[in-house]
Formats: C-alpha cells, sequence, structure tokens
C-alpha cells in the first residue's frame, strides 16, 4: 500500500486544492492516449476499406506501422495513469487518487462539510464508490488479467527491451476498449471528486470525428 503523504495535511480542504491542480497532468496524458486510441480504432473499423484503396504493398506495410505505433501509445499512456509509485513518488497514477479518497481523514471531511446537503453527499459516495469499484475491479479482481498483461508489456517490451520477452497478449479488442473507456470515466471522476469539472468524453467525441474525416479523405485521395 502506498504511503500518500498528503494524507497527514492537517487542512484536507487544502490538499483536495493542490490535487485539483495536479489533475492537468492526468488529463494530458488521458488526452495523449485519447488522440492514438480513436485513431487506431477508425482504422480498425475501416481496415479493409484502406488497404483495399492503398495502392501498393509497400504503402500498406507504412499504414500497418502507423497502427502498431498507435497502439503502443495506448499501452503505454495507459500504464503511465495505472503506474506504481516509482522512487519520486511523485508520478501521475490512478493509485495516487485512490489511496488519498479512501483515507478516512478525506472521508470524514466530506461527511463534515457536506452533512446538510444529503444530494450531494451522496454524489461524493457515489464517485468514491465507482473509482474504488474500478480500481479494485482491475488491479485485484476479475479484469485484473488486462491490466498485467499492459503492465508486462510496459515493464518488458515498451519500457525496456527485455530480450526473453515477445509481444504475446491473449487480451481482446473489447477488453482494452473497456479498459480504455473505464480508465477515462476514472479520470472524469476524480475531476469531479476534487472540483474539477472536465467532460473528456466530449473530447473522445471530438478526436473521434477528426478521426473519422482522415479515413475518409484518404481513402478518397488513394482510391484508382
Amino acid at each position: 500500500m502506498e504511503n500518500n503523504k498528503d494524507c497527514q495535511f492537517d487542512d484536507i480542504e487544502h490538499t483536495i486544492k493542490i490535487y485539483g491542480v495536479m489533475m492537468n497532468a492526468y488529463r494530458n496524458e488521458m488526452d495523449t492516449c485519447i488522440q492514438n486510441w480513436e485513431l487506431y480504432e477508425e482504422f480498425q473499423n475501416n481496415k479493409d476499406l484502406i488497404n483495399s484503396s492503398l495502392p501498393k504493398m509497400t504503402a500498406i506495410h507504412s499504414f500497418n506501422t502507423i497502427q502498431y505505433s498507435l497502439i503502443q501509445v495506448t499501452w503505454l499512456t495507459l500504464m503511465k495513469l495505472w503506474d506504481d509509485a516509482n522512487k519520486y513518488n511523485d508520478n501521475v497514477r490512478l493509485s495516487l487518487i485512490y489511496f488519498f479518497i479512501k483515507n478516512k481523514k478525506f472521508l470524514n471531511f466530506i461527511k463534515e462539510k457536506y452533512s446538510e446537503y444529503p444530494d450531494i453527499l451522496e454524489k461524493y459516495k457515489n464517485e468514491i464508490n465507482q473509482f474504488k469499484g474500478l480500481y479494485e475491479t482491475y488491479t485485484n479482481g476479475k479484469l485484473s488479467k488486462i491490466y498485467r498483461e499492459l503492465k508486462r508489456i510496459r515493464n518488458e517490451i515498451l519500457a525496456h527491451s527485455d530480450m526473453d520477452s515477445d509481444l504475446i497478449y491473449l487480451h481482446s479488442e473489447d477488453e482494452l476498449r473497456d479498459f480504455y473507456n473505464n480508465t477515462v470515466r476514472m479520470v472524469e471522476l476524480a475531476y469531479s471528486l476534487f472540483n474539477v469539472h472536465i467532460e473528456l468524453t466530449a473530447r473522445q467525441k471530438i478526436v473521434r470525428r477528426n478521426a473519422r474525416s482522415f479515413v475518409a479523405v484518404l481513402a478518397k485521395v488513394v482510391a484508382p
């Protein structure tokens, strides 16, 4: 379990403000992930059209290289967000938020602050439970397979080139999509818990729209 030094702060409200500012780093990583995944998935959805439109095998090879780069960055940015504490203990990671919001000082602060506002208190309880539930499901629960698999890929293939490791994975595209979308949801929940508003789902829609426009132009340009 992480030793979250911020949880020792007496002024929890001040600490919440600090976490609110920190969320910019989480948003930046999530945005990188969104840009790469949404384009990758749009390519995958239209791969037959694109492959039939590309005039030469060399062009298809280059297209496949682009797709592989997109999925690599998707894996990498997801696992930055799902990272463990490093020796500096200040890297972007969902575990930092998880251990803070389950701390009794934070929970007691929320209960006391919103004791006369049952609707707001219920909102916080629901968001805390959602975040904790997703985190625990992927780290120790029934969906931990993809978390462990991507962690191994990141450590042995992407971050380091382990000569004894091959790029083998068993998770499906559906499982990866769910992991990605649930991570988006967790970052949105964290923003809300620290009193900052963000709509990453709106960002997803914009990036997917741009990806569809690119695919349409690509297919038109290279079509015989």
